[in-house]
């Protein structure tokens, strides 16, 4: 399945931060975060996860300015999503 669903993150700046992904990167995505540590490019996306922080960041490059998300949040995010569609 190709479709791609929302996933929508408060982040440390102040705004949130949309991700779409399939159902695979999805999949992907919970487990670079239940294992806590590690960096990855999931879909278009560049995150490492460290610190109970899941930090997006842009260009495949993981140094320079990222957005910052609490990894709490980010699966509470993906747990909410509805997959039926």
């Amino acid at each position: 399945m190709n479709h791609k669903y929302k996933i929508e993150v408060p982040t440390e700046q102040g705004y949130n931060q949309v991700l779409m992904l399939n159902h695979q990167n999805i999949t992907k995505l919970k487990e670079l975060l239940l294992k806590g540590e590690g960096t990855q490019c999931i879909g278009s996306y560049s995150l490492r996860v460290e610190s109970d922080s899941l930090s997006l960041y842009k260009y495949k490059k993981f140094d320079g300015s990222c957005y910052v998300m609490s990894i709490g949040d980010t699966l509470r995010a993906i747990n909410d999503i509805d997959y039926s569609l």
